[in-house]
């Protein structure tokens, strides 16, 4: 699978990730609106009402940017989290929680990042300046992943005005990432509930 963004396409967590990915994917990609989707007709007054709530932007800003961004799937096999969170410094921050239920403890990958958005060809850039995965409790540092760099096409999706959804899309494999806007205590509320869970 080629479906995570470039910095998390590790040959050893692609082979955990198959099963659980394409489910992630599926799910976030259906929020947006196909332009044939948004052509047919109305069917009642509240799909009429929701669409006019939730459209495309025709151009993304810096500062839609800015905040916490997250996506979460399960199924028989385990679960992915993923997040992102971008800060008007130019910092940010990546970290996916996978979870395999035959293997148990989780792996986590924890990226950090420096980043530039080109308003004009609505692409983000990203440089890598620190990339750690944990695994059976112990903490490893890969070198090899800093200072690599990747540059994305965004799109977005508004919902009552404000930014609803991130898709971003490699400009070099073409793969694609889709975050959800995310309130960072509800997240977390969420996550540790879900931790909690036998």
């Amino acid at each position: 699978m080629e479906n995570i963004r470039p910095y998390f396409n590790r040959k050893n967590n692609m082979k955990i990730l198959k099963s659980i990915l394409p489910a992630l994917m599926v799910s976030s990609s259906l929020i947006f609106l196909s332009p044939s989707a948004s052509a047919e007709p109305k069917q009642n007054s509240a799909t009429a009402e929701q669409a006019d709530r939730m459209y495309i932007a025709d151009k993304v800003g810096q500062n839609d940017l800015y905040g916490f961004w997250g996506d979460a799937e399960a199924n028989e096999e385990g679960s992915l989290i993923n997040t992102t969170a971008m800060y008007p410094d130019g910092t940010g921050v990546d970290i996916m929680l996978l979870t395999v239920k035959a293997e148990g403890k989780p792996i986590i990958i924890k990226q950090e990042f420096t980043w530039t958005f080109d308003e004009k060809r609505q692409a983000l850039q990203q440089t890598i300046a620190d990339y750690r995965v944990v695994k059976d409790g112990r903490e490893q540092q890969d070198k090899k992943e800093i200072g690599k760099k990747s540059t994305a096409k965004v799109k977005m999706l508004v919902v009552d005005n404000k930014p609803g959804m991130l898709e971003l899309t490699d400009e070099e494999s073409g793969d694609r990432m889709t975050y959800l806007k995310q309130d960072l205590e509800k997240f977390l509320n969420t996550l540790e509930d879900t931790v909690q869970k036998p």
